[in-house]
């Protein structure tokens, strides 16, 4: 949802709630939306249609997740679309991580194969409603991968399987 059509849907003073309201996301995800648990994604500076779509499918329990299916409950549609919107706002701050150069290009090289037409070719996608991946915590993206591939978990966009 662009700022405008948010603009057009939210009360006057959901501006200001939005910070409150992602103040209670803070807890997790830290205040610059940048988490410090290697499990907990990094949301400050994602893409915003992306976070309001991970938000109301949380909502709908159509995501499943531990946490934040239940938390996204407690809160409107609007004030789900004003916290992604809160959180797209924030600038991206790459997880530090040590890493092992031989699994770094390893995984470049997979990515170049899987990933690239949804997540671009850097893991930051300039279209569309894939998030950015590049610079998120590698032990989060294993096991989001791992959920995708699950046929126990019914995640939202099957065409992952056939990456």
């Amino acid at each position: 949802m662009s700022f405008f059509c948010l603009a057009l849907t939210l009360p006057l003073g959901a501006y200001a709630d939005a910070d409150a309201l992602a103040r209670n996301c803070a807890n997790c995800h830290g205040l610059t939306g940048t988490s410090s648990g290697k499990l907990i994604p990094n949301i400050g500076g994602q893409r915003e249609n992306y976070l309001s779509h991970v938000l109301l499918e949380f909502k709908q329990g159509k995501r499943p997740t531990v946490f934040m299916e239940r938390l996204a409950k407690g809160y409107t549609d609007q004030e789900l679309e004003a916290v992604a919107l809160y959180f797209a706002r924030l600038n991206w701050s790459p997880s530090e991580q040590v890493t092992d150069p031989r699994l770094v290009e390893r995984g470049r090289e997979l990515a170049q194969a899987r990933c690239v037409s949804c997540h671009g070719g850097s893991g930051r996608p300039e279209s569309g409603s894939a998030p950015r991946i590049a610079g998120q915590w590698a032990e989060y993206l294993q096991d989001e991968l791992a959920k995708f591939m699950s046929p126990q978990m019914q995640m939202p966009d099957p065409g992952m399987l056939k990456a």
